[in-house]
């Protein structure tokens, strides 16, 4: 049971059920872009979960 608490919501949470993101979809977002986004994982710790698209969003104003 040391991973069913996180690894099953995540399975849920991926396909969109919510705003809540999974920490699992968290760390894989941040860790896939790491090195662009030392600062950004920084914002999405400090926004939070349901923050993620809108991190997207400005990403893509700034260019």
């Amino acid at each position: 049971m040391s991973k069913s608490k996180w690894e099953e919501k995540g399975e849920v949470m991926r396909e969109g059920k919510g705003e809540r993101q999974s920490l699992r979809e968290r760390y894989k977002y941040k860790y896939l872009h790491t090195e662009r986004a030392s600062e950004r994982i920084g914002l999405v710790k400090r926004e939070g979960e349901s923050d993620r698209r809108g991190l997207l969003e400005r990403e893509r104003e700034k260019g």
